[in-house]
């Protein structure tokens, strides 16, 4: 599932991070990102998350230890445990939100048929 936003706590996010370096700060702001977008979840391969993290390999080796301290090993994955939250928060929603609109329109269109309805311009 794609978001287009999600809760960003800045305050919570600046509490465990104030020990970054800005190229740190950089790859793990990318990491949530696309942890965001795969329910919480990471490749275990250090190419692919030095890749995620858009840092070559040399800044990879300096910094990649520090950035998986934000992870938590789930079988072959890394996983982020707040973005796994915020998905899944975000997939309850929609789905929420999409029961609503149906039952909405099904109230709405109960006993109507669409071919016998006047046409309002």
């Amino acid at each position: 599932m794609s978001l287009d936003w999600f809760p960003f706590k800045i305050g919570l996010y600046l509490k465990n991070t104030l020990h970054l370096t800005t190229r740190q700060h950089g790859g793990y702001l990318l990491l949530i990102l696309a942890a965001v977008e795969n329910d919480g979840m990471l490749p275990s391969n250090d190419v692919a998350l030095a890749a995620i993290s858009k840092l070559d390999a040399k800044a990879w080796r300096e910094d990649g230890d520090v950035l998986k301290a934000f992870l938590v090993r789930e079988g072959d994955w890394w996983l982020h445990e707040y973005a796994r939250f915020v998905a899944r928060e975000a997939a309850e929603l929609i789905a929420k939100k999409s029961k609503a609109g149906k039952e909405g329109a099904a109230k709405r269109w109960r006993g109507r048929r669409r071919d016998s309805e006047e046409v309002v311009q």
